[in-house]
């Protein structure tokens, strides 16, 4: 806030003499002041001079230790002092300012009277004298006005009180075999009522409800004053869900399952499955490496029904356990059987703790096994395809007598007492309500086109290295299936529940990208191969750090939902432009040299994208991947969509690992826009060392250096940043080598920046900390969702000290030699050591990130 004071008053807030010092007595150079309004969080800005000009927030402390800061006599205040680092140093509370003679100024205190009732007598500028003036004649008219009321009051009740409809109440009672017939009132408000007899004739049958089977529980009762039976019926439902919840321990191939509950049983430790059902299956495990190793490994779970294996990617670097979840269906089990649960013969580890969880997928029953196609005694209502199935037959208690529909209450059926409607009983009622938002639920959860548990790390998409395709434009594309249980709508970005395409992104990419569905038709007879057919694409989208969720904005009209019995593949569309590094998708492995279908692949690519000899133009919005090419098989013309990869020479690359991608049905929300470039972690210290010869496959030398991963949020001008090693004095090459961008293909440092020595801030394990700070001669403007590169740490030599923080793990970047790291010649170390770097922008605001 300004000084409000109209005479622009002035006091010192701190004496003019005061200086800050820190724990050695020296002053606190470089420090800063930050004063608040007493009692809050409201920032005050001071003043360097009496003519009120305006410090910053931040105030800064010369050499001294000290600055000229002044305040308005207006309020009190709260001080805080800060260290360079930004670590609080000292606080003073409720300082009131002083004048040049040391005395306080007192508040300004107007007192006023708007209508005049009060008179004001001031004496010294301090001394008030209140009193009110006479307001006699305004007494004396409420006082009138008041006794007028009273009058108006007194004369309604007299008329109230002889009217002559007002009489005593009355009470009229009846019979047993009466009813009322008329009420009447007369001119003086007396009632009279007139009852009539209830003649019963005898041809009124009584009525009988009986359960031959005693499925209905019945409860009757007779009302005697009207001969009016009641009964209250409660069904019994006998048949409950299937449901069984297994566990295993250190498990290396077949399991060795034990019961934990549920009406699903073991036989021989494998699951009973009945024929005819479907199942659903969620296992979870915890995997524990036992010999480590410098490299991921794949332990495949085997899914019986089918015989393939679920392939789940573990760490062997680390022993702690490393959770999995995994789920799949097996449907319409053909005989009954003893399902096993076992992971393929695995090496170098266990699953030390497994928990199998298994579910009928029938639907509900009612009295019997549900679900059967048969008419047999228990099947009288099942739940098929969203459709509640009644089926006649008179021993399920179902049957038609006279072309009308006679049920037998007691087959899961009750009789409403209020409506006399059958209606399903209350408790089923709940099951079938419960089933109904499951499955709700289910079609707007997250529907992975592969296991979560497999996603093992982060892949540089835009990376030719990592697809294994040429720098031009190209088609990442996979193959996934829709469960059987989901229901996918394909629903365009202006409807209210849009068909939502999903990815992770672990920094933002300066390109636009183009994500896609296709639906592939296995060849028919007579043709050399399937087609593929274009379901809807996302349009040319950003991709910003984090989850990001992309409405369906292209889309095949005549395809309105993905069927479980159909074959689909995502595509993630680079154009040439974006064929640059830093595309940070979550992903899972590639498939290696294993066996796959000959067709479709799994995953594959497709390179040197282009349509009518030119590429895509990701600057327009209307932008779609809705591309066609026709050939023609004896007289018939078939289309295949110009990008189908499973066409004949478009260089499968079934290597490339697969990206991550979401598909749901729900409302889109829009992304958060960010207020700040960086989120602030604070005042963070490291915490441990690791030392640089220990990071394998690097050689420490002379210059080396480490380089960080750094991704603003909102476009932001920087003027310099600061980072934290084990030398004392930084390398020279530094200043004119200390960011680039995400490939280190620009150096964005300029060649005359300053680098200043900060000293020593503390030590880790006995290891000395130095902070250094890069100011740079012209600020550098980044720009939001774009990654860079940033100096974190210098080396000296094979003994040099990586400091590792507290703060969340990173992408780090270790060069051989920091001259040429230009050259890309740096070796990778992903999510290994932590971060820090302390970044200045032109406001003066500080983050440390």
């Amino acid at each position: 806030m300004v000084n409000a004071d109209e005479e622009n008053k002035w006091a010192y807030l701190l004496a003019p003499t005061f200086q800050c010092l820190n724990t050695s007595g020296k002053p606190l150079t470089e420090g800063w002041i930050e004063v608040y309004i007493h009692g809050t969080r409201n920032k005050y800005y001071c003043a360097s001079d009496f003519s009120g000009t305006l410090h910053p927030f931040k105030i800064p402390l010369n050499s001294l230790g000290a600055n000229i800061i002044l305040a308005s006599p207006l309020h009190s205040y709260d001080v805080y002092v800060y260290n360079r680092f930004g670590s609080l140093s000292m606080s003073r509370y409720n300082i009131v300012p002083a004048t040049n003679a040391g005395e306080a100024i007192a508040d300004i205190i107007n007192i006023t009277s708007e209508d005049q009732t009060v008179d004001i007598n001031v004496s010294g500028g301090t001394t008030w004298d209140l009193s009110i003036k006479d307001t006699t004649d305004q007494v004396a008219q409420n006082t009138s006005d008041i006794s007028d009321i009273k009058d108006d009051i007194e004369d309604i009740n007299t008329a109230l009180d002889g009217k002559k409809d007002v009489q005593d109440a009355k009470t009229f009672n009846g019979a047993a075999t009466k009813t009322v017939k008329k009420i009447t009132q007369n001119a003086n408000g007396e009632m009279n009522v007139e009852f009539e007899d209830i003649d019963l004739p005898a041809e009124v049958p009584n009525v009988e409800i009986t359960s031959e089977d005693n499925s209905v529980q019945i409860s009757e009762s007779i009302d005697v004053q009207t001969n009016t039976k009641t009964f209250d019926l409660s069904v019994n439902v006998d048949d409950s869900l299937e449901y069984g919840q297994f566990r295993a321990t250190d498990v290396n191939t077949q399991a060795q399952l034990t019961k934990i509950k549920g009406n699903i049983d073991l036989n021989n430790y494998a699951i009973s499955l009945k024929k005819g059902n479907s199942y659903h299956f969620t296992v979870r495990g915890s995997y524990v490496a036992t010999n480590t190793a410098n490299t991921y490994a794949t332990i495949t779970y085997i899914e019986y029904s089918s015989f393939n294996g679920i392939q789940i990617n573990v760490d062997n670097t680390i022993t702690d356990p490393q959770d999995f979840e995994i789920s799949y269906d097996v449907y319409n089990v053909s005989r009954d059987m003893n399902y096993n649960v076992a992971f393929a013969a695995m090496s170098g580890g266990k699953v030390s703790e497994l928990w199998v969880e298994v579910h009928n997928l029938n639907g509900v029953s009612i009295n019997g096994s549900g679900g059967g196609t048969e008419y047999t005694a228990g099947d009288a209502i099942d739940i098929t395809d969203d459709t509640i199935n009644v089926k006649v037959n008179p021993a399920s208690g179902i049957d038609i007598v006279n072309d009308e529909l006679v049920v037998k209450v007691g087959q899961g059926l009750a009789v409403d007492p209020a409506s006399g409607l059958i209606i399903i009983n209350s408790e089923v009622g709940d099951v079938v309500e419960t089933v109904e938002k499951l499955k709700k639920d289910l079609d707007t959860q997250i529907t992975p086109n592969f296991d979560m548990p497999n996603i093992s790390q982060v892949y540089d998409f835009a990376d030719p290295s990592v697809s294994t395709l040429a720098n031009g434009a190209c088609m990442l594309c996979q193959a996934f299936t829709i469960p059987i249980n989901h229901e996918i709508r394909t629903l365009s970005e202006d409807a209210n529940e849009p068909t939502l395409f999903g990815i992770y992104s672990q920094q933002g990419f300066g390109h636009k990208i183009m994500l896609a569905l296709y639906e592939y038709t296995y060849a028919k007879s007579g043709e050399e191969h399937g087609s593929s057919t274009y379901v809807g694409d996302t349009g040319p989208v950003n991709v910003v750090l984090g989850v990001n969720e992309y409405p369906l904005k292209n889309r095949n009209p005549s395809i309105t939902e993905l069927r479980s019995d159909r074959v689909y593949y995502a595509t993630l569309y680079l154009p040439n432009a974006a064929r640059v590094n830093g595309l940070m998708l979550a992903g899972a492995p590639n498939y290696g040299n294993q066996s796959v279908p000959a067709e479709p692949r799994l995953s594959c690519a497709v390179e040197n994208i282009t349509w009518n000899n030119q590429e895509l133009d990701m600057n327009d919005p209307t932008t779609t991947l809705n591309h066609y090419q026709t050939y023609t098989i004896e007289g018939v013309t078939y289309y295949n969509y110009y990008i189908g990869p499973w066409n004949s020479g478009y260089n499968e690359r079934w290597t490339a690992p697969r990206f991550y991608m979401q598909i749901r049905n729900g409302e889109y929300n829009e992304p958060i826009i960010p207020t700040v470039p960086f989120v602030d972690l604070g005042n963070v210290l490291p915490t441990s060392v690791k030392q640089a010869s220990e990071l394998t496959g690097f050689t420490p030398s002379a210059s080396n250096s480490s380089f960080r991963d750094v991704t603003p949020l909102m476009n932001v001008t920087i003027t310099s940043f600061e980072w934290v090693d084990d030398m004392s004095t930084v390398a020279g090459w530094a200043a004119a080598n200390c960011v680039y961008d995400s490939g280190f293909a620009t150096n964005l440092s300029g060649n005359s920046n300053t680098t200043t020595d900060l000293g020593s801030v503390g030590t880790v394990d006995g290891h000395t900390m130095y902070a250094h700070r890069i100011t740079f001669t012209t600020p550098i403007t980044l720009t939001a969702n774009t990654t860079y590169r940033f100096l974190c740490e210098c080396f000296e030599s094979s003994s040099s000290y990586i400091f590792e923080w507290s703060t969340p793990t990173d992408v780090v970047h270790v060069g051989n030699n920091g001259w040429y790291v230009v050259n890309q010649n740096v070796t990778r170390y992903d999510n290994i050591i932590g971060k820090y770097n302390k970044i200045t922008d032109s406001n003066n605001n500080s983050y440390v990130i």
